[in-house]
This record gives structure tokens, sequence and C-alpha cells, in this order.
């Protein structure tokens, strides 16, 4: 019988972030509303309501290290 494979952080923020369909819709259709324009703070309201999101589904610990990380926070 084979051990289970511990879950990679990435493993983690991907199901978070599938948890969270209703604000990832939201902020992916304010980027394409005019993704010719996209800059620092577009969507902001959108992406704070994702950020909320999968902060509250990931553990508090796991959350600055992955999503801060990718996003520069």
């Amino acid at each position: 019988m084979s051990t289970p494979r511990p879950t990679r952080p990435i493993h983690k923020l991907a199901s978070a972030v599938a948890k969270c369909s209703p604000e990832v819709s939201a902020y992916g259709k304010c980027i394409v509303a005019d993704y010719n324009n996209v800059h620092k703070d577009k969507c902001l309201t959108e992406f704070l309501r994702l950020k909320e999101c999968v902060r509250g589904v990931v553990s508090f610990v796991l959350f600055p290290l992955i999503l801060g990380g990718l996003m520069g926070f």
C-alpha cells in the first residue's frame, strides 16, 4: 500500500481558487473588459474580494507564503 503524497502548496492554492469561482469570474470579467489598459490596481475591488475568499479557504499560515509571493505582497 502506498503512502499518500503530501499536498503541495500550489495544489492547495488551486483548490482554494476553485472554491471561489464567483470571485474569480468577477475579477476575470473586470480585467477582460478593458484588457488593453491593464494597470496596477485595475479591478482592485474584485481582486480584494478574490483574495479574501482564497484567504478564507487556505490556511492563514500558507496564504502569505503562496499568494503573497506570487502577487508581490
